[in-house]
């Protein structure tokens, strides 16, 4: 499983391509036209090659550079019979808007973020309302295969305690909270829970060494009992394969196995009161076979995850008593869950679908794709049910958790974290005095701003809104308010937050999208970055919405802080011209301050630019505006784990910034209405 944490500020904007179209419809690398289609490098160059792949190149003097527009790729795709087209991954919409990434070191959690953020709006119109997200179970170490009541209440799950050094057992725990009952206490592996129609058993996998089994525990008493020994193949992904489940009628068991030594794994049905096993599917003799499976609801269909050689899977389709599949999908990826929803109407499937990171989507039994919105990380193993008109999915949930770090002058003593935990903060900024740092946090169940002081105190939630993306709080120069762009994908507004008594409000502005709001020294103008002209420039508006907006910047800019004395802006600019640049904050010429500095690891504090080097990484140096000196203050320890989010008290006496932690695997759920 790929792990991806959700690094919503680490985004690359390039510049507008010359050809018609948004900058985010141009990929301009051979990685990330392999990542569009969740191939290799190597399998889009071999395309353009041998299939007429519609790669563009611009001659120049040093060579050639290459680009793609997703437009150009999808009827490429579709001509060449490969299925459905890519479509903006999801139905009826044939854009997307993907900010893309050539950062090697954040590149894997902006791509990730902009699949969600680019997805998410457009899912929820077709047919998701009123999204809510929560985490279900965040012990330590990996909670796995999640397997949801039949009635919605209860989730039972696969955890292997870090502490005690055994295998992972079963748990059952209400989906609203509370304890978790532990339910075996093997020597083996137990995986893959699954309920009987009642909810009074569950089936499940006990794997060891040398043996593969179904059991069955009885929730009211306790009670095991062996069912069936099945097949063990020696395959890596054989801990990936779900060897057993309760079969479409009472009585009746399905499981993986093989009519042969060297023959693929296909689906039996096994009757629990004895009797032969009756092969239901029938993959190729070249294929690895049928690894996961679901039954409709009413029992006629099964829909099954087909490997073929090379790791390759896609669905396919069985009607029961027929010997046919018909295939739905073509180059899912390494694909972890699949699901009938309790209507029969469509299939969940947890796969990365030309992404390198897994998400969740419904899959339409005509081959349609939508993405599930409101999602919590990267999202595998699904289980739904249907309560009271309320859709509710549980799935296991990867994340690598970022958490703030705090280092106090004269920097001497290490760094220390803050509010470590299992969660994903980001965006980080210092109050003027250094007391508070206002950030993002999923720590809801939902992005929202939160506060808290630099001792760790204090900790408060300034934010309540739904299924949107927040980002970048900045505080007023006098400690009371902060600004905070909200929006999906690049589609962002600003709001202002009343620390006092937590009133939020919009920046009203008819002129497009904000991003990376920050405050004049004055405390009446915002700066922000705005795409309207085409390209990216840094703008400012009045707090009070008294007059429009105005450009500040015209060879492009991204992300802005004012000066002390409120003359100067300083800000950077998209790759390739990577640096602080400084102009008057009246615009006009535009001087470059410090080279090869990205946004999110800068601030101006003290009359000097601060910033983290990425070469050698992780070096925390100054860059004095007084003397025009440079001098270095320290170095982040395990730096290739930084994320943005770098800031420095007003006084130059704090800094703080968000680093990766080690991943985790919690259990979360995502539900809408019908």
């Amino acid at each position: 499983m790929v792990a991806g944490s959700l690094c919503w500020a680490a985004m690359d904007i390039p510049e507008r391509a010359a050809q018609p179209g948004p900058p985010s419809q141009r990929l301009t690398s051979w990685k990330e036209i392999a990542a569009y289609f969740g191939r290799s490098v190597a399998t889009v160059r071999r395309w353009e090659k041998s299939e007429g792949l519609p790669v563009h190149r611009h001659q120049h003097g040093d060579g050639a550079t290459i680009y793609a527009y997703p437009p150009e790729l999808d009827a490429w795709l579709a001509a060449r019979g490969g299925g459905e087209s890519v479509e903006a991954t999801e139905a009826g919409n044939g854009r997307r808007t993907w900010p893309w990434v050539a950062g090697a070191t954040l590149g894997m959690s902006v791509i990730a973020a902009a699949l969600w953020l680019a997805t998410d709006l457009r899912a929820r119109r077709e047919g998701f309302e009123d999204v809510r997200s929560a985490l279900v179970a965040t012990e330590p170490g990996q909670e796995i295969r999640p397997a949801l009541s039949p009635d919605g209440s209860q989730v039972a799950y696969a955890w292997k305690d870090p502490d005690a050094n055994g295998p992972f057992q079963l748990y059952v725990r209400p989906v609203t909270g509370g304890p978790a009952r532990r339910l075996t206490r093997s020597g083996g592996r137990d995986d893959f829970p699954s309920w009987s129609r009642d909810g009074k058993r569950l089936l499940f996998v006990r794997l060891t060494a040398q043996r593969r089994e179904a059991w069955v525990h009885d929730l009211a008493t306790g009670r095991e009992e062996k069912l069936v020994d099945l097949a063990v193949t020696g395959h890596p992904r054989d801990l990936e394969t779900r060897w057993a489940r309760w079969g479409p009628e009472e009585g009746s068991l399905a499981v993986v196995s093989r009519s042969s030594a060297d023959g693929p794994l296909g689906i039996y049905l096994v009757p629990l009161g004895g009797g032969e096993r009756k092969q239901i599917t029938f993959p190729g003799h070249d294929d690895f076979g049928d690894r996961d499976f679901a039954f409709s609801p009413d029992g006629r269909e099964l829909a099954v995850l087909r490997e073929r050689r090379g790791l390759e899977t896609d669905v396919y389709l069985i009607r029961l008593g027929e010997r046919g599949a018909r295939r739905l999908t073509r180059e899912l990826g390494m694909v972890n869950g699949l699901e009938f929803d309790p209507g029969g109407s469509y299939l969940l499937v947890g796969a990365p679908r030309r992404s390198p990171v897994h998400t969740l989507w419904r899959l339409w039994l005509d081959g349609r794709f939508e993405i599930v919105p409101g999602l919590l990380g990267e999202a595998s193993w699904p289980t739904a049910a249907l309560t009271e008109g309320r859709m509710k999915v549980v799935y296991a949930r990867t994340d690598l958790p970022v958490n703030l770090h705090v280092w106090r002058a004269p920097f001497g003593a290490p760094p220390r974290p803050l509010l470590s935990s299992a969660h994903y903060e980001a965006s980080a900024a210092l109050s003027p005095d250094g007391k508070q740092l206002a950030f993002r946090s999923n720590r809801s169940g939902q992005r929202q701003i939160w506060t808290v002081n630099v001792d760790g105190s204090g900790l408060r939630m300034v934010t309540n809104l739904e299924a949107v993306t927040l980002d970048s709080p900045r505080w007023s120069p006098d400690g009371k308010k902060l600004v905070f762009t909200a929006g999906r994908g690049d589609q962002r507004l600003a709001y202002l937050v009343e620390l006092g008594n937590g009133s939020v409000r919009e920046l009203a502005d008819q002129g497009g999208s904000r991003l990376r709001a920050s405050w004049s020294a004055d405390g009446r103008w915002i700066y922000f970055s705005s795409s309207r002209t085409g390209r990216y420039e840094i703008w400012k508006a009045p707090i009070d919405d008294s007059a429009v907006p105005v450009q500040v910047t015209r060879g492009g800019g991204y992300e802005a802080f004012a000066s002390g004395d409120g003359r100067t802006v300083y800000f950077t600019k998209p790759r390739p011209a990577l640096g602080v640049y400084q102009v008057s904050v009246n615009g006009g010429e535009e001087r470059l301050v410090v080279e090869g500095v990205r946004e999110g690891l800068w601030a101006v504090a003290r009359e000097a630019v601060w910033y983290v080097r990425l070469d050698p990484l992780g070096l925390i140096e100054r860059y004095r505006l007084d003397t025009k000196q440079v001098e270095r203050v320290g170095q982040i320890p395990a730096a290739r784990d930084i994320r943005t989010g770098f800031t420095v008290s007003g006084d130059g006496s704090t800094v703080a910034w968000c680093q990766r932690m080690a991943e985790s695997e919690d259990i979360a759920l995502v539900e809408w209405g019908r």
